[in-house]
């Protein structure tokens, strides 16, 4: 796990990249391509479109002529060969109707390929015999003014059909085929378009020209952007719309949205005090942690020798006296139950600022001892001759079931004695009601370890409390710890005294079938008798 002292800056360094990536996002939603036409002469556009249009007029005059002509070819009173003969001059006639009055339509068909497919016939206004082919009003075309006999017949989905009349009884109607109509326009028009259409090409701007049927008849080689044109202009003209087509040359702009690119750095900059602050706070916050477990540390460590000059004096004391002093006697016990009681709580606390100055965020730091092999039984006679006072006092007794031979445990002995004086502690804080406690060494050969117990007959611990009771300033809020005192660090350090002896220290729950409260197991290395490995 990381040190304390890289938490702040891993933060720190999380908000910065937050704040880079703020940034970045802002730029990139602040962004905005434009793209622009460049302002350019349309002069050479509209002086092509006028001259088309002039052009278009004529060819139309001319073709409108040579339809007046057959028309007056046909008046004179020419058979039908000779009007299929007149009709075939002219480009695009594929039919002539021949509508007089009380007689039958004549039809003339002149096509000369595909004669299988049938040809839809022109037909009166209100006549029922004939049907799908374009209306023609002849009383209309009869009425016509002098000079202005004859006229343009376009319905949707009909070819364009022109009408004349030959007399005030007679009216001829000739279907256009548009298609050869605009192929022969297109072959008329070629050459005047190339040189017509050369101040465009000469002025850059990109531009196309489309016959009334879609095809484009000429472009300019500038490349075209875009799909649709900046600018369109129609021609009309008898068999449809010539347009032209041109768009404008495009320049792209990056440009970026005000707002939302001061909001995004207003947040970076936001995210980056905030985490400087956090930073600077947090520094604070752990240096004076650490002023703390150093004040605490030494405070111990200066409270020590005093303790232990008292301890001494006390049974100094204690030797002198006679049975005629007993009520001195009894205080001075008093006083050394409660000097040890202190003492031990300066070992707790010496070793658990021990552990959080050198790994504060671990729950499994490891202290480095001195491993030695040491008698198990000498050490726990040792710790039960400091606790007997209290032990006498409180009414406990402790049930020793130790082998006769003494049992050796590769251990640092004054780590060991803390262990077992923080769980015999532990006995007389939460479960002297019990009246008694045992403690039991097996020396266990299969798998080299020494196992040592501490059962009490106390209210016990829940069994869902069993891992969190190891856990350093965890007190059970039950009626086990009411009016107990403590600072909750005793399991928590012989636990991991325990495992920095390469050993374990677990508990037991509450056994209802024998009335036990809870059991401590610590699980230590065996040893042999004066024999010190390598490792220690």
């Amino acid at each position: 796990m990381p040190s304390a002292k890289h938490i702040p800056l891993a933060i720190l360094s999380l908000i910065l990249i937050s704040a880079v990536t703020v940034l970045i996002i802002g730029f990139r939603f602040a962004r905005e391509e434009k793209t622009t036409t460049l302002k350019q002469d349309r002069k050479p556009l509209s002086n092509f479109s006028t001259r088309l249009l002039e052009e278009l007029g004529s060819l139309d005059s001319l073709y409108q002529k040579h339809l007046l002509d057959i028309r007056d070819q046909i008046h004179s009173g020419s058979s039908n060969i000779k009007i299929s003969a007149i009709c075939r001059n002219i480009v695009g006639v594929e039919q002539v109707s021949i509508f007089r009055e009380a007689q039958n339509p004549n039809y003339l068909d002149l096509r000369e390929t595909d004669r299988s497919s049938p040809i839809s016939l022109p037909r009166q206004s209100g006549d029922p015999s004939v049907s799908g082919g374009i209306i023609v009003d002849i009383a209309e075309i009869k009425r016509a003014k002098s000079g202005v006999d004859f006229q343009w017949i376009r319905q949707p989905g009909h070819p364009p059909h022109f009408a004349a009349r030959l007399d005030y009884k007679t009216v001829m109607v000739l279907r256009i085929n548009p298609e050869i109509t605009s192929a022969e326009m297109d072959a008329a028009l070629a050459d005047w378009l190339t040189d017509a259409f050369a101040p465009i090409e000469a002025a850059g701007i990109p531009a196309t020209l489309q016959n009334p049927s879609g095809k484009v008849i000429i472009s300019t080689e500038v490349p075209i952007t875009g799909s649709d044109p900046d600018l369109l202009i129609p021609l009309p003209s008898t068999f449809g719309d010539w347009k032209i087509s041109s768009w404008g040359k495009k320049e792209m702009t990056i440009a970026y949205n005000q707002p939302v690119l001061i909001g995004s750095a207003t947040l970076a900059v936001v995210l980056v005090i905030a985490g400087i602050f956090g930073y600077t706070q947090q520094q604070r916050a752990l240096h004076l942690a650490e002023q703390r477990v150093s004040f605490v540390n030494q405070i111990s460590h200066e409270l020590r020798t005093p303790m232990t000059n008292i301890l001494l004096n006390i049974d100094l004391l204690s030797d002198s006296l006679t049975n005629e002093n007993r009520p001195q006697i009894k205080r001075l016990e008093l006083i050394s139950e409660e000097a040890n009681r202190l003492s031990r709580l300066l070992e707790n606390v010496l070793t658990f600022s021990t552990r959080e100055k050198t790994h504060p965020f671990s729950e499994k730091s490891r202290q480095i001892l001195r491993l030695i092999p040491c008698d198990v039984k000498q050490i726990i006679d040792s710790v039960l001759f400091q606790f007997a006072p209290t032990l006498s006092r409180k009414n406990l007794t402790a049930r020793q079931s130790l082998p006769d031979s003494p049992v050796f445990a590769l251990v640092d002995p004054d780590a060991l004695s803390q262990i077992i004086g923080n769980l015999i502690s532990n006995v007389e804080k939460y479960a002297a009601d019990g009246g008694k406690f045992e403690i039991s060494i097996k020396a266990i050969s299969s798998n080299k370890t020494v196992s040592l117990s501490i059962t009490d007959f106390g209210p016990g611990v829940p069994a869902s409390e069993a891992a969190r009771i190891f856990k350093p300033f965890v007190r059970l809020s039950d009626a086990t710890t009411e009016g107990v005192s403590g600072t909750g660090l005793g399991l928590a350090i012989a636990r991991d005294l325990a495992e920095s002896m390469n050993g374990k220290l677990v508990m037991e729950p509450c056994d209802q079938t024998s009335h036990e409260g809870c059991r401590f197991i610590l699980t230590l290395p065996l040893s042999v008798k004066n024999v010190v490995t390598m490792a220690s």
